[in-house]
């Protein structure tokens, strides 16, 4: 039973054509807050690299009301992170390095080495694009050694 609903939701998400209506179609088909979430992260990616960033927001705000019930710390935190970096390609630099300060609660108790350095990278990137460049070069050298110290 379950193969059905995840090969339909995979057609759905991968035709991009996933409107609110079928958005909740979908949900109501998921059995916990886990696999909505999981579910509407994915959406979102999806529509984030085809540069529809309104409905990539859309889906985020959505799914975070589904990723905090669940508790999940690491899942929270690459909401908050994704949500950052729409306001980063909208150039809201000030709005999104917030986003990504608010994630680091979440993020320090994760160990997801990945979610880590994305939090330094991007806010380095934020920094960088605000002009503080001495914290930005902060934050891109603490990314450097975390990646370092990943790959030994």
């Amino acid at each position: 039973m379950k193969f059905p609903v995840i090969f339909i939701l995979l057609i759905v998400i991968s035709t991009g054509y996933a409107t609110s209506q079928n958005i909740d179609s979908i949900l109501s088909q998921l059995k916990n807050d886990q696999e909505k979430a999981d579910t509407l992260f994915s959406l979102s990616k999806k529509y984030f690299r085809k540069t529809r960033f309104d409905s990539a927001e859309y889906v985020l705000k959505k799914g975070m009301v589904f990723a905090e019930k669940t508790g999940n710390d690491e899942l929270i935190a690459r909401y908050m992170i994704e949500q950052g970096y729409i306001l980063f390609f909208r150039e809201d630099f000030k709005e999104g390095l917030g986003m990504l300060k608010k994630s680091y609660p979440y993020l320090a108790k994760t160990s997801a080495d990945d979610l880590h350095k994305k939090y330094l990278l991007w806010s380095g990137r934020f920094y960088e694009s605000l002009n503080h460049n001495d914290s930005a070069l902060y934050y891109y050298h603490e990314c450097e050694a975390l990646n370092n110290r990943v790959h030994l």
